[in-house]
Parts: structure tokens; C-alpha cells; sequence
């Protein structure tokens, strides 16, 4: 019972929170089993370090998410998802930014199964836009991530995960009269989490990702439609 309610607590206050971040990557594995579905919520929290292209400085691109994953077991090993939510932008000259629509798809594969270390492979895109009518400002972002590493069940309700990722952002910023490309500052990064089952169709992530400056803190309950 205290489990769930601390998995509860800090669930609802990531995503009542304030969440910048890149896309939650989770076990880098299959999970679903082939034809089995699951639907969850997601969450984040951090700050992407940007470049501004045509005036040649960087900047922190924060990002406002929440999601619903619907995830789907093609196979044994291997599972695709979508996600749909809303993001709500900010960036040191765009600040406030109203929610709009984000979207996101993306495949998971288990590439060697052992009894207790699992390795696999994510590949993920996204795309999220938001606009301050105020400043009469706009960002739009696509972001690209493949992220690989092992997963180690440390008893049978308990998964630690980690490992390497690659990331690309393409986005555009409108302050006013003025535009600019932005990209990515820091293409590779580590991340780490942890995978929680807190009953038979309900598990729980907690996951942390780092590239030089970009940092990100993502959170999701997920429940196993059977």
C-alpha cells in the first residue's frame, strides 16, 4: 500500500508539474508480447540545450509534455507505439507559450533475451507546436531519438535499464519579425530508469536522461489491455 501511494504522488506531481523535457524512452526492449496491447500516461521534466542557428548562439529550449502511449506487440520482439498529447513550449525569448497539439510514434526491439538481462533497441520521433499570441511568437520542433542498452530484472516486480542514446531536434523559432533554425547542442547522451510492476496489468517507470546541458526527468504509468 505505501508503494503505490508513493508511485501515485510523485506520478501526479510530475505531470501536475511543470515538464520540460525529451520524449520518454523506457526499456528498450519489447514488452507487450505479440498481439497484446497496453495504454499509458507519460510525463517529463528538464531542458534541452539548443543552438540558434542564424545568430549564432544556444539557448535552453524547455518543453512542456503530457502524453497518452498506446503501445502494440507486433511481434514477440518487437513493439511500436503512438503517442498523443498536448506541449506547451519556452525558450529565453519565448516564454509562456500556449498548449498545442504533440504527437509521436515510434518501435521498440528486444535484440537478446536472457533470463535476467535483456539487451534492445528504441527509435522514436515527435513533433510539438506552441504560439504566444501576446508576443505574436511561435515554436515548432520536430525531435528524432534511438536510444540501445540492457535491461536487468532485479526480482520479479523490480527492472533496472539504462544505456547510450542519439538525439536530433529540427525546430523553428518566430519572436516577431525575427526566425531562426534550431538544432540540438549535445547528440549524445546516457539515461537510466527504473520499471515497476505495482500490480499484474499496471507498471510504473522512473527515468533519467543526461546530454551535456540537456537534462530530463520522465515518469509514466502504463496498464495492460488484455
Amino acid at each position: 500500500m505505501q508503494k503505490k501511494a508513493v508511485i501515485v504522488g510523485l506520478t501526479v506531481a510530475l505531470f501536475s508539474s511543470a515538464s520540460y523535457a525529451l520524449d520518454p524512452i523506457g526499456p528498450t526492449k519489447a514488452l507487450q508480447g505479440q498481439k497484446h496491447w497496453s495504454l499509458g500516461l507519460e510525463g517529463a521534466y528538464g531542458q534541452t540545450r539548443t543552438e540558434l542557428d542564424d545568430f549564432d548562439m544556444s539557448s535552453q529550449l524547455r518543453e512542456n509534455k503530457a502524453y497518452v502511449n498506446l503501445r502494440y506487440g507486433v511481434y514477440e520482439d518487437i513493439d511500436v507505439f503512438g503517442r498523443l498529447g498536448l506541449v506547451a513550449f519556452e525558450e529565453d525569448s519565448f516564454q509562456d507559450g500556449d498548449a498545442d497539439l504533440a504527437f509521436g510514434f515510434g518501435a521498440a526491439a528486444t535484440l537478446r533475451d536472457k533470463e535476467k538481462i535483456d539487451w534492445g533497441v528504441l527509435a522514436q520521433l515527435s513533433r510539438g507546436r506552441s504560439s504566444s499570441v501576446g508576443m505574436d511568437s511561435e515554436v515548432e520542433a520536430w525531435s528524432f531519438q534511438v536510444a540501445g542498452g540492457p535491461t536487468y530484472q532485479i526480482r520479479d516486480d523490480m527492472a533496472v535499464y539504462g544505456g547510450l542514446f542519439f538525439y536530433m531536434l529540427d525546430g523553428e523559432l518566430e519572436v516577431g519579425p525575427f526566425d531562426t533554425d534550431m538544432e540540438e547542442e549535445d547528440p549524445f547522451g546516457l539515461f537510466a530508469g527504473i520499471d515497476c510492476t505495482v500490480k499484474e496489468d499496471m507498471r510504473w517507470t522512473l527515468e533519467f536522461q543526461w546530454a551535456g546541458d540537456t537534462l530530463a526527468v520522465t515518469t509514466g504509468l502504463y496498464w495492460t489491455v488484455k
